[in-house]
């Protein structure tokens, strides 16, 4: 079974420069350790879908097209879930305390925490599917790391 990590192309240059893929920090309190996340959804997993202000002036979720649009594509880095943690493992191996669970789930934009899965810092991409979404709702397709990436 894959786990997918899933990205906007605007990521991707410092990604394969780096050789990494590193844990989000922004909003993780300092008593966490922040995790890499992966998804078994194999389209595209909610919670990876950035935060936009609505005409409305109110924060909300971006839809994919916007995501796809504005984030100059949509890539995904997969590899076996049995390489991850996930659950109580997780949350524990991430100091992640029950408000903050109790936070990303009721925060989740429709995705199941089921599905979620991680690993605890930064993850070398060396050996992970990289994958590229050929257009808004294409199908997934397979890149070649020494293929030019859009950055």
């Amino acid at each position: 079974m894959i786990a997918w990590h899933y990205t906007r192309g605007q990521h991707m240059a410092s990604i394969l420069s780096s050789g990494f893929l590193r844990p989000a920090t922004a909003n993780v309190p300092d008593v966490e350790r922040p995790v890499v996340w992966f998804s078994l959804n194999r389209h595209y997993e909610p919670t990876a879908l950035p935060g936009i202000q609505g005409a409305d002036g109110k924060m909300r979720f971006a839809t994919l097209s916007e995501a796809y649009t504005h984030g100059n594509g949509l890539y995904r880095f997969g590899t076996e879930a049995r390489r991850l943690m996930t659950g109580a493992e997780l949350r524990r191996a991430a100091r992640i305390g029950n408000e903050s669970w109790r936070s990303l789930c009721a925060n989740a934009n429709g995705s199941h925490p089921s599905n979620w899965f991680g690993r605890v810092g930064p993850m070398p991409i060396e050996g992970l599917h990289i994958e590229r979404m050929d257009g808004i709702n294409g199908p997934w397709v397979r890149l070649d790391v020494h293929q030019e990436v859009a950055a």
